[in-house]
Parts: C-alpha cells; structure tokens; sequence
C-alpha cells in the first residue's frame, strides 16, 4: 500500500532478537534523495542501504549509486521508518 510520501513498504522483516529490520520500499515517485549520489545523502545513525533493486536487477550500492522513481531499497536499521524519506537525518 503506497502512503502519501509516493512510497510503500513492500516487505518488513524483523531481525537479530526484533532489535533490528530489514525494509523494502518501494520509491513509486520523485523523492528528496533521487538521482542524488549516496555519498551526498545525510542519512540517519543506525540505517544501512543494503541494496537497490533498478529494473528487477538488485545491487549492493556504492557512494556513486542513485535511487531512482521505480527502484526498491532495501535498508536494514534498528530505528523504526515508516516511510523511506525517513532514513535521511
């Protein structure tokens, strides 16, 4: 289900104990961290971007790595986001 942030939670997994999570968002629209490198994004302490997923294909990002409208982003954290705008600090 898409919230008004034009992203959704696609999957949620609790890890390590319920201490941490694993969340897939999906990114259904522009948002303040597209097509801007990782290594210029502030994020939060405690988030991990784990993986992008661009056109099906999932890859470990770099600092050169961009979201884009349509990718998913897997993040693992120990805070609790409800949206992906969330992650960033």
């Amino acid at each position: 289900m898409e919230n008004s942030s034009g992203t959704e939670i696609s999957t949620l997994y609790r890890i390590v104990g319920n201490k941490a999570e694993a969340i897939e968002f999906k990114i259904t629209n522009e948002q303040k961290f597209t097509s801007i490198p990782l290594k210029k994004l502030k994020l939060k302490k405690n988030v991990l971007i784990a993986s992008i997923v661009h056109d099906g294909k999932p890859f470990i990002p770099d600092g050169n790595s961009t979201i884009e409208p349509g990718d998913s982003l897997i993040i693992v954290t120990t805070l609790q986001l409800k949206k992906a705008t969330d992650i960033l600090a």
